[in-house]
């Protein structure tokens, strides 16, 4: 996908990088754009994750397209058994880049020293996905589907950088633990019935409510 297109869509360059790196790979740049055009026209002052709604929308398409796969040519035409190393280098089933392990834990360290990242938010979704993607595998001793299951998908790399979005999502301390929680919960469920939507269905339920649990915990 050509960033020089995403970055004139009315949208910042790093919404447009972060959306390009968990979009399927066949995805059409023309169709991108006018999405994601679109969405900042019309949809600018709802307080709604616009990246996860642009996703599930291209998503749509791509399916009506037949291009809503995340496979290249090779993966395509080969049988591939993705293990742990694989994993650590992001050669999982999602977007590019978007499930490597390596990526992905060097991003919470370096966004965890900017005082405005909602490092709260991100630690209690990682932390309760992972025990719900963990626990059920080891008791029927499904080892090697663990790792596949909580690195694939985009979900942790979402989790990362796009559930925390600073308009979009809680900004109470408590609030962001309980967002946390539920977009783990949200997002281990629907994953059995669409799981590379999962994670982003899950953040825009989350976004809506945003302002539903920081009121909870503000002392009036």
């Amino acid at each position: 996908i050509d960033f020089s297109i995403l970055s004139k869509s009315r949208t910042s360059i790093i919404e447009s990088i972060i959306l390009a790196m968990v979009l399927p790979i066949k995805s059409s740049p023309v169709i991108v754009f006018i999405i994601v055009t679109l969405v900042n026209l019309f949809l600018d002052k709802i307080k709604i994750n616009k990246i996860a709604l642009m996703y599930l929308l291209l998503a749509l398409i791509n399916s009506l397209l037949g291009l809503n796969t995340f496979q290249n040519t090779y993966e395509l035409t080969n049988s591939l058994n993705y293990d742990g190393f694989d994993l650590f280098l992001g050669f999982g089933s999602g977007g590019i880049c978007a499930t490597s392990i390596l990526l992905i834990t060097a991003s919470i360290i370096i966004l965890s020293f900017n005082k405005l990242y909602k490092r709260d938010l991100v630690v209690s979704s990682i932390i309760v996905f992972i025990l719900l993607g963990t626990i059920p595998y080891m008791i029927s001793e499904e080892y090697s589907e663990i790792l596949k299951f909580i690195f694939g998908y985009n979900i942790l790399f979402s989790f990362v950088y796009i559930a925390p979005n600073l308009l979009y999502s809680t900004y109470t301390l408590k609030g962001q633990i309980l967002s946390g929680i539920v977009l783990a919960f949200l997002t281990y469920f629907l994953t059995f019935v669409t799981p590379y939507n999962a994670v982003f269905i899950s953040i825009i339920i989350v976004s809506l409510l945003s302002g539903i649990f920081d009121r909870i915990f503000v002392i009036k």
